[in-house]
């Protein structure tokens, strides 16, 4: 159970939404933006969770599309917002498959829709979740471990009533590109990690240290780090 677990959020928790986000069309133009279309409701909640309930500024979220069918190109895909069973915006989509999705409130949401133009199977909208490494190579204790919380919100909602089969993350596993250390300076004492031989350090947060909130620093800038249970 455990593993599978893991796989699942190993660094981004790639997590391809099945309410109906490998979306359909009737048509394959999509002049008239007559495409299936799904509710935006629980999406908008995502949405919501990464723009305004995140307490770390080392997570972040990201939403993108991913092509099934290799007849396809993303220049092939169009993707809009509707309002009403009405066109309300057109999303960009970046070269990379990103998107933008905009945030409704509560009341407007139940509204809106999404719909794209390519055959349910054809394209994927999945929301990933992760960590971005921390730029400066001192950092508060709080803040870098405080995405543990943003991490076990985020799969609470993700999961919904599956929620209690979720692990809960108690550790940060960084990674580097060269032999490295990390010291938490407090006030009785520093604690001192260095990389085994895979280039990582792993990270239990603590509670007492969590209220001290102590220096964090790093010999060197890790590349990726991710939540261990």
């Amino acid at each position: 159970m455990m593993m599978s677990y893991r796989k699942l959020i190993d660094f981004v928790f790639y997590l391809t939404l099945t309410l109906g986000l490998s979306l359909s069309a009737t048509s394959p133009l999509f002049a008239s933006v007559d495409g299936r279309e799904i509710e935006y409701e629980e999406l908008n909640t995502l949405i919501d969770f990464g723009k305004n309930k995140t307490t770390s500024p080392y997570m972040t979220m990201r939403a993108s599309l991913t092509i099934k069918d290799d007849t396809l190109t993303l220049a092939d895909v169009e993707l809009w917002i509707l309002e009403n069973g009405k066109p309300l915006q057109q999303i960009p989509i970046a070269k990379d498959g990103t998107i933008d999705l905009p945030l409704f409130d509560k009341e407007r949401v139940k509204q809106i829709t999404l719909s794209i133009n390519q055959p349910k199977g054809a394209v994927a909208l999945g929301l990933a979740a992760g960590f971005k490494a921390p730029e400066q190579s001192t950092v508060k204790y709080q803040s870098l471990f405080s995405a543990l919380d943003d991490t076990n919100l985020f799969m609470k909602e993700m999961s919904g009533m599956a929620s209690w089969l979720m692990p809960s993350m108690d550790d940060l596993l960084f990674t580097f590109d060269q032999p490295a250390t990390i010291e938490i300076v407090t006030k009785n004492k520093t604690y001192r990690y260095q990389t085994n031989d895979e280039l990582q350090i792993d990270i239990t947060r603590k509670a007492n240290l969590m209220k001290e909130n102590p220096d964090v620093i790093f010999s060197v800038q890790p590349t990726s780090i991710s939540p261990e249970n």
